[in-house]
């Protein structure tokens, strides 16, 4: 039957199960056994990035406790949280918990900023810093100076926002010369 599982046998059209698949039983007269049947439900599991989604799935049966199959999304500059059951809801299972369904079910993956560090090297100069930030964050040079040097550029040059990588930013300088 698509979309159910085999539960058992029953004597009773409705159920309970009395006799699980395969188990031996003996009727002193005939006995009409009907088949009992559990749902097969959907769990769904979206990205819930920003601009599009992707989904993964996977089955559940009816009232049966199941382990939520692991994470398969990535997400540069976050770390995984869990699942929530709303998009912008809080996280109500982790990765690997158990859930018993009992209907189809959405799941929305909930994403951690991670933090990096600019490091930010004066090259001689007075003002470097190391800057510890969560990615996409606005990212501000310091302000960097060096006697008998003019301040040129920082090497690479520093964007807007935090990266999702450690990155080290150096202080270009040229020599002051005085005719």
């Amino acid at each position: 039957r698509y979309g159910y599982m085999f539960a058992g046998w029953s004597r009773n059209a409705n159920g309970p199960v009395e006799f699980v698949d395969r188990a031996e039983a003996t009727f002193s007269s005939d006995v009409v056994l009907y088949a009992q049947w559990k749902p097969i439900y959907t769990i769904a599991f979206s990205s819930n990035e920003d601009g599009y989604d992707n989904l993964n799935t996977q089955e559940a049966v009816e009232g049966s406790p199941q382990r939520l199959a692991d994470n398969i999304f990535a997400r540069t500059g976050f770390v995984f949280a869990g699942w929530a059951t709303e998009p912008r809801g809080d996280v109500v299972y982790m990765e690997g918990s158990s859930i018993v369904a009992y209907s189809d079910m959405l799941l929305y993956a909930k994403w951690k900023k991670i933090k990096y560090k600019a490091t930010f090297d004066a090259n001689g100069g007075m003002g470097g810093t190391v800057k510890t930030q969560e990615y996409g964050s606005s990212l501000v040079a310091p302000a960097v100076s060096r006697a008998g040097y003019d301040f040129l550029a920082w090497s690479p040059v520093v964007p807007t926002e935090m990266p999702a990588s450690d990155t080290t930013y150096t202080a270009q300088w040229k020599i002051i010369t005085i005719s």
